[in-house]
């Protein structure tokens, strides 16, 4: 894949003011189709967020000008950038008439369609939106075939660091969506050894040319904040003096590397924000993606040049369809701390896993947990494993384990009684009667789940 090249833009003194740092929530492809020569007759991909919705140079208002064949189309309509690359050399750019659409009938650009330009530099154009006082820089740029391109900047790898991206002692919100839903809970506290049940030490993203690559599990349940803020750690192949990150941090020079414990000597920092949900990454096929543009820019006066890098966030493994209990387990808690009373009742006898009563599941024909009506499950029986509990005391199931992704409902569960049996449990209403609450086991893609049922049995069989 090409790269999304720098641009020397001369006399231009606001320039890049406009090329904001934007998104698109528009789904992308795998690899987006840098396309190294202009489009000839074919339709220009629109962003809904950029004002002007098609840019083109029409062979018949342009004679004489050695476009080539048909219409010329640019490579790349962005909200503050319009590219077109590969034009035939020998091309005049002087005195080209554009023809301009704008996203809404009711909004102006300046200079106006058809209006002759100079295009040997980049050209700026202002779009006034229809309220009249909302506007846009755009900047549009032509490139001849065969013209010397160089980056600004090389990009080998991005990381996201636990340390970085924390708040308070928990982890971020952000940092949080990059792993799978694990029952038993991460403890975000927790060291990052997978034993300790914590969240790994970093995330790292794939890196292919000009894109950059977060996959994300998928998770119906992921609703984060808008914009969650988080730090990200690059390392470049060399570092670029001078080169700062539009709308980004302060102070951020590319050419400086980070400080602190395991950075490298190429390695840089920086913080932004991006909305990661559910919805913007495809609810219903789980392949979609939201992208984040990132704009480097170094100069500043008559001369600044620019690069862009695409940071794509997507589902990129087809969710897990698995909704089987792994382990149903009560820590016998010798507190009763977190509500769970019942847990401290639990008798040595009953433990059968160090600290843990792991309960096996009634599970057969009749009861294979496709329905309510025929729930699976398990039972917790006062002559076996409580012998002393008590009117109101409480049960949880505190060691429960599910598949990754994996989480618990009680939305339509059936029964009498619905609660999760992690967070609210079960309450014993009469030590020497039976209460039961129904819950479901919903797989990581969503929709497959199946129905349980978590019993305390307390009457005399």
């Amino acid at each position: 894949m090409e790269k999304i090249i720098k641009y020397s833009f001369k006399k231009t003194f606001i320039l890049l003011a406009a090329v904001i740092f934007v998104f698109s929530c528009d789904k992308e492809p795998d690899k987006p189709n840098p396309n190294p020569k202009p489009n000839k007759g074919g339709e220009v991909t629109k962003s809904e967020s950029a004002l002007i919705k098609s840019f083109e140079f029409k062979s018949a208002d342009n004679l004489n000008k050695n476009l080539g064949d048909g219409d010329v189309r640019p490579t790349n309509l962005g909200l503050g950038t319009i590219v077109f690359d590969g034009l035939p050399a020998n091309e005049d750019l002087t005195g080209l008439k554009p023809t301009i659409v704008l996203s809404n009938k009711d909004a102006t650009v300046s200079p106006a369609t058809g209006v002759a330009r100079d295009f040997t530099g980049a050209v700026k154009y202002t779009v006034t939106a229809a309220d009249k006082t909302t506007t846009q820089d755009v900047y549009v740029t032509l490139n001849k075939e065969g013209a010397v391109r160089q980056s600004l900047l090389d990009i080998e790898a991005v990381k996201f660091v636990k340390t970085d991206n924390k708040s308070g002692d928990n982890v971020s919100n952000f940092y949080k969506a990059l792993f799978i839903l694990k029952t038993p809970a991460r403890d975000a506290t927790a060291a990052t050894e997978p034993t300790a049940n914590g969240y790994p030490a970093d995330f790292t993203a794939r890196v292919n040319d000009n894109d950059i690559y977060v996959d994300v599990p998928f998770n119906t349940a992921l609703t984060l904040v808008a914009n969650p803020a988080f730090t990200a750690t690059v390392t470049l192949k060399s570092l670029a003096e001078g080169v700062t990150l539009l709308n980004g941090p302060a102070g951020v020079d590319f050419g400086q590397k980070a400080t602190g414990d395991g950075v490298g000597d190429t390695d840089v920092k920086f913080s932004s924000a991006a909305p990661i949900t559910h919805a913007l990454l495809d609810a219903e096929t789980g392949t979609g993606s939201y992208t984040k543009t990132l704009t480097f820019v170094k100069g500043s006066g008559e001369t600044v040049e620019y690069e862009q890098y695409r940071m794509h966030f997507r589902y990129a493994q087809v969710p897990s369809t698995d909704c089987s209990i792994t382990r149903f387990a009560l820590k016998k808690a010798a507190d009763g701390a977190g509500g769970a009373s019942g847990n401290a009742k639990i008798s040595v006898d009953g433990i059968n896993d160090n600290d843990f009563l792991v309960l096996t599941p009634e599970e057969n024909a009749d009861n294979d947990g496709s329905e309510a009506a025929k729930a699976i499950e398990y039972k917790i029986v006062k002559a076996t494993h409580a012998t002393t509990i008590a009117d109101n005391d409480n049960f949880k199931v505190t060691g429960m384990q599910l598949p990754d992704g994996a989480t618990i409902s009680t939305a339509n569960a059936g029964g009498t009684a619905q609660a999760d049996p992690i967070t609210t449990g079960i309450s014993v209403t009469s030590k020497d009667g039976d209460n039961s609450i129904n819950f479901k086991v919903v797989a990581q893609d969503g929709k497959t789940h199946k129905f349980y049922k978590f019993t305390f049995k307390g009457a005399a069989a």
